[in-house]
């Protein structure tokens, strides 16, 4: 099985040394990179890094 891992890219001056790449042109172009880095045509499973915070859902608020 193969994996791969899209939605942050290098990024030097980034926080963690990444920066975000949530958009969907860009969640193309790392997955083309991925699979052409692997030599392969597709991948078993593609994950994707969130690059925002959350702290989940607070169990004391209640919807608006």
């Amino acid at each position: 099985m193969l994996a791969g891992k899209v939605g942050a890219t290098s990024d030097p001056g980034g926080q963690y040394g990444l920066r975000p790449a949530q958009r969907p042109a860009e969640l193309r172009s790392e997955l083309a990179a991925n699979l052409r880095t692997l030599g392969v045509e597709r991948l078993d499973v593609v994950n994707i890094y969130p690059m925002y915070g959350t702290h989940g859902i607070s169990t004391t608020s209640s919807p608006s």
